[in-house]
Formats: structure tokens, C-alpha cells, sequence
């Protein structure tokens, strides 16, 4: 086994091992809970829910920066405490 074959082993190791650790903890952030209120990271079906808007429209708002979205490897999430504060703002606003 050559240096660069030594490296890539060495590193796909250690990335093996920091994935163990983190799976448990990523996986309790994307838990698949009913109730939108007590998640604190929702998927893009939740949160079109909890907003009461259209998946599209939701999409539109994260591409426009109305809305911030949380990439988790292949999974968008939207923070719910920032939904929260821009409906608070909105709310405001509308007045």
C-alpha cells in the first residue's frame, strides 16, 4: 500500500467514526414528530403546514431569502424558532 492509499484509509476511518458519533444526534434533529410545535427542525412539508402556504410557495420564499433552509445532507429543514420570528414580524407589520 502506497502513501496516498495509507492517507485515503486513515481518512475514511476517521469520517467513519465521526459519522457513528453524529448519526444519533442528527437523526433527533430530522425525527419525524406529528406535532409541528415541539420539532425544532421542520421538513418542507411541515413547514408549508405550519406556515399554512404551498410547498412552492415555501420554496420560493427559501430561494428569495424570505426564509432560511437547513441543509442536512440530502434533506432541506427550516429552523421553526426562525418561522416563528417572521410570523411574530409579520404580525407586527400587519397591523
Amino acid at each position: 500500500m502506497n502513501l496516498e492509499e495509507r492517507i485515503a484509509e486513515i481518512i475514511r476511518t476517521e469520517l467513519k467514526s465521526a459519522l457513528r458519533e453524529l448519526i444519533p444526534e442528527i437523526a433527533g434533529l430530522v425525527a419525524k414528530e406529528t406535532d409541528n410545535h415541539t420539532l425544532k427542525y421542520l421538513t418542507r412539508k411541515q413547514a408549508a403546514q405550519y406556515l399554512g402556504i404551498s410547498l412552492p410557495c415555501l420554496d420560493n420564499w427559501a430561494r428569495t431569502g424570505r426564509l432560511n433552509k437547513i441543509k442536512i445532507y440530502r434533506s432541506v429543514r427550516f429552523g421553526r424558532q426562525e418561522i416563528d420570528a417572521k410570523l411574530e414580524t409579520l404580525k407586527k407589520y400587519s397591523r
